[in-house]
């Protein structure tokens, strides 16, 4: 079966899923096995705590897949990102990822470098700002999501749909969604990919 998004077509996967970013173990090893089964695999460069390491291990990545994979930036947890986001920049990974609140200056460079930008909020709020400040992707995390919270923030079947009414750019919908309800749930609402974390743990590369 083909799942054609702008999602996909923006990012060159087959399937409209995107792994999520893990403190501890966003490696190239869990990264490389989503990008080959025809997702999105993401090095989480927080993970890795250094420049060197972040380089490193995009390295290792590409030699393991030819397929597109991202790195995650988290500014909220990490204010010192901008070596590691360089990084990324100068080993020309596809797809950056941002998250937490806003990462416009990230976002900018991004996209002056013509790399593809994900950002990733918890609150309809904070979509619109991403969508202002260019982002290619908006991704919005439900409160049934791990990691970050907005005391704000809404259940994931909530915030979806009110984020497509509210941009143009292609909406990801991530937080609690496990199986195949819940990614037919969330396209059916008009998200064009979704993004799991919590789930990859039980693969082996973790």
């Amino acid at each position: 079966m083909e799942w054609q998004t702008r999602v996909t077509k923006l990012l060159g996967i087959r399937y409209p899923i995107i792994q999520g970013a893990f403190g501890l173990i966003g490696n190239a090893n869990l990264a490389v096995a989503v990008s080959e089964a025809g997702g999105l695999g993401m090095i989480t460069a927080t993970a890795l705590r250094t420049p060197e390491r972040l380089r490193k291990e995009i390295r290792r990545a590409k030699s393991m897949t030819d397929k597109p994979f991202a790195v995650n930036l988290s500014p909220t947890v990490d204010p010192g990102l901008s070596a590691m986001r360089e990084v990324a920049i100068e080993e020309k990974v596809p797809v950056i990822e941002t998250a937490g609140y806003r990462s416009a200056d990230h976002g900018k460079r991004v996209k002056e470098a013509g790399l593809t930008w994900i950002h990733k909020v918890t609150t309809v709020k904070h979509a619109i700002a991403a969508e202002r400040d260019g982002a290619d992707a908006v991704c919005i995390v439900g409160l049934e999501g791990a990691a970050f919270k907005n005391p704000t923030t809404l259940t994931t079947l909530v915030s979806i749909p009110l984020a497509v009414r509210n941009v143009k750019i292609p909406v990801i919908a991530a937080g609690g969604i496990g199986d195949a309800r819940g990614f037919l749930a969330a396209l059916a609402l008009g998200a064009e990919a979704v993004l799991l974390g919590t789930l990859f743990m039980a693969a082996k590369e973790c």
